[in-house]
């Protein structure tokens, strides 16, 4: 008779240990999914240009014969050197440097947008950067 209830309590001891453990893990799972979980944080640039009213532009005047039309805007040596140093500093913290040339400049918009604010890149920062990667790209 001794036998027997030992074996049982060891059984009874085991399914307690095996159900606790059970419960202890689907509590700790969500907290633990919710630790693991990154939001990028909202862009200040993005957010602010949305909240800020621009005045309206009434005219603008006509491009004389002087007025250079351009569809890139004019950047200085320094302007791209600051803008790759930023991308250096910045984009290279998540993944290794990509070539501006490995998209075309139609697609970077969308990766800057996505990533910019994961990288801790807002403002003129932001849009410096993505200009030299256009002005770089395919």
């Amino acid at each position: 008779m001794r036998g027997r209830g030992r074996m049982h309590s060891m059984i009874y001891d085991i399914n307690t240990t095996r159900a606790l453990g059970l419960i202890i893990t689907l509590l700790a799972l969500p907290v633990l999914v919710a630790a693991c979980s990154w939001q990028v944080p909202a862009d200040p640039g993005l957010n602010y240009t949305q909240r800020v009213r621009t005045p309206a532009v009434t005219s603008t005047p006509a491009p004389t014969s002087t007025t250079a039309v351009a569809s890139q805007p004019v950047r200085s040596a320094a302007q791209d050197a600051r803008a790759r140093a930023l991308y250096m500093d910045h984009c290279t913290r998540c993944h290794a440097p990509i070539s501006p040339n490995s998209l075309p400049a139609g697609q970077w918009p969308m990766y800057v947008q996505r990533y910019a604010p994961r990288a801790q890149l807002y403002g003129a920062n932001r849009a410096l950067v993505l200009a030299w990667l256009q002005a770089n790209a395919q």
